[in-house]
């Protein structure tokens, strides 16, 4: 099976395709916001020597992390499973780290964070093992003033971009390579419901009535 991740939680923009497990071609792009999703994925797939039709499933790294980025690589998989009928996956990209630390011998309690902006930080922790990973609770919102006991309870936090929080973290970007093979675990998507992982409470403010000036 060959598949394609897309992984763009963090500003370490990463694509990556997989066949049967082995690496074919991968590709990271440090540039945020200014990644340009369509042509790193070109890239990817000359890079592998592979057409978009002959890839097999997508994987999509959605979050919790940047929440545009994420957007955009759901939106590409979109369209790409309307072109091709390619299946979609969609990944946790904190599963993704801590199977990262699992892999290179990063063990016990691991709290990872991202930032979710407002002064607080979106955190989750795993329980690591050389062969098991396991998350301990759902994911939280925590405020700055609670970031001190937050990473006492952890052996070891990781994350993207998390030092200026925790000077002893291990900085670290959920990986493309690494999103492909739990993909090839997860069962498929309905690729209309796919989202990115976003625990804020969605605030909208209704529009006022229309002026009947100006209704037909």
């Amino acid at each position: 099976m060959k598949i394609l991740a897309i992984e763009f939680s963090s500003n370490r923009r990463g694509v990556a395709l997989l066949a049967d497990g082995a690496v074919l071609a991968s590709l990271h792009d440090d540039m945020g916001a200014a990644t340009q999703a369509f042509a790193v994925l070109d890239a990817c797939l000359k890079k592998a020597g592979v057409t978009a039709s002959q890839v097999d499933r997508l994987a999509i790294g959605i979050g919790p992390g940047s929440y545009t980025a994420i957007r955009v690589a759901i939106a590409v998989a979109q369209g790409w499973h309307l072109a091709h009928g390619t299946e979609l996956v969609g990944v946790d990209s904190f599963a993704t780290l801590a199977e990262q630390c699992r892999a290179t011998g990063l063990h016990g309690t691991v709290g990872m964070a991202v930032d979710a902006q407002r002064r607080e930080l979106c955190v989750a922790r795993y329980q690591v093992t050389a062969k098991t990973t396991e998350l301990l609770g759902p994911l939280q919102l925590i405020p700055e003033t609670e970031f001190s006991a937050w990473e006492a309870s952890c052996a070891h936090v990781v994350g993207p971009d998390i030092q200026r929080w925790f000077p002893n973290s291990h900085p670290l970007c959920s990986d493309a390579e690494t999103c492909a093979r739990l993909a090839a675990a997860l069962p498929p998507a309905d690729p209309t419901t796919l989202a990115p992982v976003y625990i804020r409470d969605a605030q909208f403010v209704k529009a006022a009535p229309l002026n009947p000036l100006f209704t037909g």
